[in-house]
């Protein structure tokens, strides 16, 4: 069975202090994105990945660029990854609930695990971006 990792925390302009969506954070300008990618899932997951475990979705798909969030407004684009690991019923429990975050950020943020195949009813597009570019690039492996 396969779930995700999400996040849970304020986010001002949803109007929302409960926000649901995928781990994120922003590019530090290095061009580095699967290294700034494994460094976020440590400051909100609390998990060591090395960015070459990751995998890059948005590269599956054919923009290596990234895929833009508000074209009509911004040229913002957002690269996506997924990491695939085992892990144990009692791991699993572990994670779900557990707060982390980088204080000095004033970051506020709650772990929760979700069913893989629930991700496409969550009100975010990258989640539901992220969602069905892994769902692909699962019957590619095939």
């Amino acid at each position: 069975q396969k779930f995700a990792v999400l996040t849970v925390q304020p986010r001002i302009a949803s109007g929302r202090f409960d926000f649901v969506e995928i781990p994120a954070g922003m590019l530090d300008g290095s061009g580095n994105f699967g290294g700034v990618a494994a460094k976020e899932l440590k400051e909100e997951l609390d998990m060591e990945i090395p960015a070459e475990d990751l995998i890059d979705l948005t590269a599956f798909a054919g923009y290596p660029g990234g895929t833009f969030v508000s074209p009509g407004g911004t040229d913002e684009t957002l690269r996506l990854f997924a990491y695939e690991k085992e892990v144990t019923e009692e791991e699993l429990a572990d994670i779900n609930g557990r707060c982390t975050g980088l204080v000095e950020e004033n970051e506020q943020i709650t772990l929760k695990t979700a069913e893989l195949d629930t991700l496409w009813r969550i009100d975010d597009a990258k989640t539901v971006t992220a969602y069905t570019l892994y769902k692909q690039w699962l019957a590619a492996q095939k």
